[in-house]
């Protein structure tokens, strides 16, 4: 039986042990195989955490996501205001004038900050720029009381994903890797599962060969995927 490719992503050796998994469950034939029904135990609990690892592994994704895009709105209203600023109307320049000096105040530190900090000058420059004497200045801008909505969104947006990842991060410590559980997991398949399943097959095919194939068939899909990744790059 040909073994696993090692070089799979996480999240392939996931959907493969699920569907090991799943076809174990459905193979009544081989319900009293301790051996399987132990090592699936094991493959089961494996593919559990390497869900969970993905998770997390997504949640730190997100995170950099929403910064990104907190990041795009802080720079949509230095472009918008500085644009203003270089018209030649002068109640929109006065106007325009008056909330750049506030953004200046901030700049580039807020998007060069780490996410904490980045927070707090946001924070900062929202409740600046929303006080009562820059209403009438917001308002004589077309589209820059949306974009300073679209920042507070942003940071909102942020906030959650940030609190997501803090809930991760307190239990990733004490959690493998997805890498690491992924290299466990082709462990338990290719070294143990695939030996034992080639010599049980010579034993009594009339009992697993259908397991075998089905097994076979699923590894093969996988590898092909693995393949044809590899050709791209």
């Amino acid at each position: 039986m040909k073994k696993v490719n090692s070089v799979l992503r996480v999240t392939e050796a996931d959907s493969l042990s699920v569907s090991l998994v799943g076809l174990f469950d459905e193979d009544a034939a081989l319900s009293d195989d301790s051996f399987l029904a132990a090592l699936f135990g094991e493959i089961k609990a494996s593919s559990a955490n390497l869900t969970t690892a993905i998770k997390r592994t997504k949640v730190s994704s997100s995170l950099d996501e929403a910064d990104s895009v907190r990041d795009e709105a802080v720079r949509s209203l230095g472009n918008a205001l500085s644009g203003y600023a270089s018209l030649p109307i002068a109640s929109k320049k006065d106007a325009a004038e008056k909330l750049l000096e506030v953004y200046k105040k901030y700049g580039k530190n807020i998007v060069n900050a780490n996410y904490a900090s980045e927070s707090s000058l946001i924070e900062s420059l929202l409740e600046d720029m929303e006080a009562e004497k820059f209403k009438a200045c917001i308002e004589l801008l077309d589209g820059v009381a949306e974009i300073i909505q679209n920042l507070r969104d942003a940071e909102s947006a942020f906030k959650a994903a940030n609190a997501d990842y803090v809930r991760a991060s307190a239990i990733s410590s004490e959690q493998e890797s997805a890498y690491a559980i992924k290299k466990s997991l082709i462990l338990l398949i290719n070294d143990r599962l695939l030996p034992y399943l080639s010599t049980m097959v010579m034993v009594n095919a009339e009992k697993y060969a259908a397991f075998v194939r089905q097994v076979e068939i699923e590894i093969s899909r996988t590898n092909e995927t693995t393949a044809r990744r590899s050709k791209k790059a």
